[in-house]
């Protein structure tokens, strides 16, 4: 908590968010509590706890939505975040009970059947090339496709974590086009970053320039702008 948020203030931020796939999981009022009490106390930029959306990260059961809510630390975000919530029920669920008090659903889009565990790098040219496991775009873009529709059936708010890949994007303009509440962000190294860097198998290849950039998870010209 020291550390991280002294991280965030030196890099001009002066809020973060303390996602919940922490040992143990934000489930909890009670955990939920703990984690803006250390923030309070340690925290040299203000910690925003993150509940999770199922108990354990396991998604099966909701986890404790509206009395992390309620609590002193007043959750408003939800996510599975490192996991996704790949249970449309349960997802619907929690869609549906975030709305009485205006919260948002973060989702961590990622088939798990479709992505596996094993992949390394975006599913193209250069990963078959290479003979190396790769996750396909529809592992993310499917997931989103289904979940902005749920959070139109729901009437609620819906966000998408670290965008990688140009399908996905173009779902996110119809979502927004049709009026859904959606939002997204996208890390740096999926802009900076392509498949291409895999390519000689060399993990200190340095980065491509700017004018390369932005090209979203398969190398395309269409990146997650």
């Amino acid at each position: 908590m020291q550390s991280g948020t002294l991280a965030a203030a030196r890099g001009g931020f002066t809020a973060v968010l303390a996602m919940a796939n922490t040992t143990p999981v934000t489930d909890t009022a009670e955990a939920a509590e703990h984690v803006a009490a250390l923030g309070r106390r340690d925290g040299h930029a203000q910690v925003v706890p993150v509940g999770a959306v199922s108990k354990g990260l396991d998604g099966a059961e909701l986890a404790e939505l509206g009395l992390m809510a309620r609590s002193s630390a007043g959750v408003r975000m939800f996510s599975d975040d490192g996991h996704c919530v790949w249970d449309a029920r349960l997802m619907r669920r929690a869609l549906e009970y975030v709305r009485a008090f205006d919260g948002a659903v973060a989702q961590h889009a990622q088939d798990p059947q479709l992505a596996g565990g094993a992949a390394c790098c975006h599913e193209g040219e250069v990963s078959g090339k290479l003979g190396l496991p790769g996750w396909p775009a529809a592992a993310e873009a499917g997931v989103v496709a289904r979940d902005v529709q749920i959070a139109e059936l729901t009437r609620s708010r819906l966000h998408i974590c670290h965008v990688s890949c140009a399908e996905t994007v173009d779902v996110i303009r119809w979502a927004k086009q049709r009026g859904i509440s959606v939002t997204a962000e996208v890390a740096p190294h999926h802009l900076m970053l392509t498949t291409s860097e895999v390519l000689g198998y060399d993990p200190t290849v340095q980065g491509e320039s700017p004018a390369t950039a932005g090209r979203g998870c398969g190398g395309r010209t269409r990146g997650a702008g």
